[in-house]
């Protein structure tokens, strides 16, 4: 009988190589979202330390220039928290994105994989089969010598 050859080998090749570059993109964006969401936390914590810091200093009195530095401090603040919220909203949608790639290529690798082990199992039983008919046929031929 010849050798199980599976006639889509390539075709699955290609769908396992995608889905584990779907699964490594997934991977990098989890990454990218993690080190993003901690960044803005960082920038809410040094945020509130400001403001915390500012409002001490306000009890003591403070000149409009010092006042002014303050607030443009803060404001700078505020708007890298601005930039960095917007880099976790991208980050997010990329993650999304990535998800949505990755089970689209885990489904086209399941449905191939599924396909080879039915021919597997095909290819199998007809090795059996075939096996069998040579075993009666040996059978069959002592059967008759004796």
């Amino acid at each position: 009988m010849k050798k199980f050859r599976f006639r889509l080998e390539t075709v699955r090749r290609i769908r396992q190589l995608a889905f584990e570059q779907a699964q490594q993109r997934l991977a990098e964006c989890r990454q990218q979202l993690l080190a993003a969401e901690r960044q803005l936390g960082g920038l809410q914590q040094r945020h509130r330390q400001q403001v915390a810091d500012f409002a001490a200093a306000q009890n003591g009195g403070m000149a409009a220039g010092e006042f002014a530095r303050w607030r443009q401090c803060i404001s700078l603040t505020e708007g890298h928290i601005d930039r960095q919220e917007g880099r976790v909203a991208v980050c997010r949608r990329e993650l999304a994105a990535a998800e949505e790639q990755f089970n689209r290529a885990a489904l086209n690798k399941q449905v191939i994989d599924k396909l080879r082990d039915r021919h597997w199992q095909r290819y199998w039983q007809e090795y059996l089969a075939d096996e069998q008919k040579t075993l009666d046929e040996m059978g069959q031929k002592r059967g008759g010598a004796g």
